[in-house]
């Protein structure tokens, strides 16, 4: 079904015509009997689910949380309370698919396993549905002319009375456990904002160190000696350098500025690696507090050649290397060209004496493992050639590139972008701003060209993509496994993930301005917030927000809102607050089912990856967005201002955690 066609509301539906086609499927045997054998294909092998569970506050003098109390005096009256029973907790988890889940549970010796064993059933349900190709021609045979149609939707659980939360469709974006549970309470973003204005951006350091948590157990079960140096570059926010500080790993900086971030914070100069294109000045800093040096170019070596030798102590250097073999060998304007290595072993055997050559590196712009693994072969081919005369490399450095987990679903964003395609040729209804091809070109009645936004579909992270460098066979080391080889060479294996360290870790909030109609009737969603604040350089960002809604006559809820039938889905282009043309939040439609209106809030997830500050501008005098850190305590969550001294010149900000 193209993805347009979820807009549209569900008519001429038959509830007889449904209850005949189900009927019709449930015949006996479908499923094994009760007492029958477990169907193992279906229900897959034992797996462990790790959960996180938060008690629910009920309204004193009642075992009901406001919510529930809520509910039933609306909607269930005359029903007394003391007829309905509650959950004590919430239950949030990562089921087997690896979708996020929030869950209730009771106070039976159960507990949390009834909602996650009823989600690890309903995913065997549907696995066993899904192979069962007989069934599926059956089910589509029925389907015809029922008015049956498939119609998604997405709902995070809960919130007071004052806001409702929902994600929009079409993009769902993967939210982290931690995240999902602080939007679920309206009240939480709208208190932030109404302290620190709009647009506001949020990082979770508790997010930041469970992404770190999944790379140390690839690297401990790999048995190598490594090193992971978290890449500044990704996000300004100091709370994430003092997790990676308290957390003992490394940071990579870039400049000066980030150099003096890690510093202040108290990184030793030992913990600290330089990567980039580097100046005199900069160098000359490095040099001097000896820390190690990713080194970019010849010139680069040989000024810390020079000033090695005017120096105590030598500079320990690694070499960036580009123009591999294959596809890895793709133009990049970072790193000495492979082809030039005789020059570089040359100039390490005369500046031995000021210079540690720790060994080589590359950082490709790609997160395909392929190319990595090609890059990593023909490093191990040159440490030969260097050990060869005399010189002594100890260091694989890979870079970062390693992958996001955007979207909850794949396929949705697959079809998001086939109706964009359609809408390009005209074979459906256009879903972007103004005739933006987001990259496209139309040629020939096909579209051709590269988009201008990242694979979104991708459902691998950080972690396991490490994984997958590591167990790649080197066509060059005899097809022995990336490992295998560093291992009994001992050689130790360096890392500077950035992005997938900050993966999920980051919310940028931004109020509603107004909604508006334009010309040709597209509907327009202003924001107190500009496309460079939360979009990287000129990169569309192919992720549905969370809209969390406020209620009152004068909201989405009341009079002005132009009326949606049950079911129906409504495309909405955002808008920034930069009085130019150009300042369109996506150039993409984003599917609502509610028109916002002033005072509601949109939460962009999924931002601390470059998002948050790459553009980030102070363009027309617009305010550039306040950074604030949010952890979980023993009172719900705690908000508090990022600043670079760790200290704080005003009181915390603490949110109550939220009945359900």
């Amino acid at each position: 079904m193209p993805f347009f066609a979820q807009e549209a509301p569900v008519e001429g539906y038959d509830r007889l015509a449904a209850s005949r086609m189900l009927a019709e499927l449930a015949f006996p045997g479908l499923f094994p009997a009760p007492d029958g054998p477990v169907d193992a294909p279906s229900l897959g092998p034992p797996r462990q689910i790790q959960y996180r569970t938060a008690a629910l506050v009920p309204v004193p003098g009642s075992h009901l949380t406001l919510p529930q109390q809520t509910y039933l005096q609306s909607f269930m009256q005359p029903c007394p309370p003391g007829f309905v029973t509650s959950a004590t907790e919430r239950v949030t988890w990562n089921d087997s698919d690896g979708i996020p889940n929030v869950g209730h549970a009771g106070p039976s010796s159960l507990g949390p396993v009834v909602p996650i064993a009823a989600r690890e059933t309903t995913l065997a349900l549907w696995r066993a549905l899904a192979a069962d190709d007989a069934l599926a021609a059956r089910m589509a045979r029925l389907g015809q002319g029922t008015g049956l149609r498939r119609h998604p939707r997405r709902r995070l659980h809960g919130g007071p009375a004052g806001h409702r939360v929902t994600v929009t469709r079409g993009l769902p974006p993967a939210i982290h456990p931690m995240v999902r549970s602080f939007l679920a309470d309206g009240d939480r973003p709208a208190a932030l904002l109404a302290r620190w204005g709009s647009p506001l951006n949020l990082v979770f350091p508790e997010v930041f160190r469970a992404n770190l948590a999944s790379f140390r157990r690839v690297l401990d079960d790999s048995g190598l000696a490594y090193r992971i140096c978290y890449a500044h570059k990704a996000n300004q926010a100091r709370a994430f350098v003092r997790a990676a500080l308290d957390a003992g790993i490394g940071i990579d900086v870039a400049s000066p500025g980030e150099l003096a971030s890690a510093l202040e914070v108290g990184f030793p100069a030992s913990r600290i690696e330089a990567t980039g294109p580097k100046g005199r000045s900069f160098l000359g800093q490095l040099a001097e507090r000896q820390v190690a040096v990713n080194v970019d170019n010849l010139w680069e070596l040989s000024e810390l050649i020079r000033l090695g030798r005017t120096r105590k102590g030598r500079v320990p250097v690694l070499v960036r290397l580009c123009g591999f073999g294959g596809r890895a060998g793709r133009l990049s304007r970072f790193g000495v060209p492979a082809a030039r290595y005789p020059a570089v072993i040359e100039l390490l055997r005369a500046g031995s004496d000021a210079v540690d050559f720790l060994g080589l590196s590359f950082h490709l712009d790609t997160s395909e493992i392929g190319e990595k693994i090609q890059a990593a072969d023909d490093c191990l081919r040159l440490f030969e050639q260097a050990c060869a005369v005399g010189l002594a490399p100890r260091v694989l450095d890979v870079g970062g590139g390693f992958r996001q987990a955007f979207v909850e679903d794949a396929a949705a964003f697959d079809e998001y972008v086939q109706a964009a395609k359609d809408g390009l040729t005209g074979r459906g209804r256009p879903l972007t701003w103004a005739g933006n091809t987001l990259g496209y070109r139309f040629e020939d009645g096909r579209v051709h060209g590269v988009p201008v936004f990242h694979k979104y579909a991708n459902r691998v992270a950080g972690g396991e993509s490490l994984g997958q460098l590591l167990d790649g066979t080197l066509p060059g080391q005899g097809g022995r496994r990336t490992a295998q080889v560093l291992r009994e060479n001992m050689i130790e294996f360096w890392l500077e993930p950035g992005k997938s360290l900050v993966d999920q870790a980051g919310v940028t909030l931004a109020s509603v301005e107004f909604s508006k109609e334009a010309a040709d009737g597209s509907l327009l969603v202003n924001l107190d917030l500009s496309r460079d604040k939360i979009c990287p350089a000129d990169q569309e960002v192919m992720l549905d927000p969370v809209l969390i809604y406020r209620s009152g006559p004068d909201g989405p809820d009341g009079p002005n809102d132009p009326a949606v039938s049950p079911g129906q889905r409504r495309g909405v282009f955002l808008g920034g607050n930069l009085c130019l043309e150009r300042d369109m939040i996506f150039n993409h439609l984003t599917f609502v089912e509610r028109l916002p209106g002033p005072g509601d809030i949109v939460a962009f997830v999924n931002t601390a990856a470059y998002q948050m500050d790459l553009s980030a501008s102070e363009a027309l005098m617009q305010r550039r967005a306040a950074k604030v850190a949010v952890e979980s305590s023993d009172r719900g969550f705690v908000a508090y201002a990022d600043r670079g001294d760790g200290l704080e010149e005003e009181p915390r900000c603490f949110t109550p955690t939220s009945p359900s």
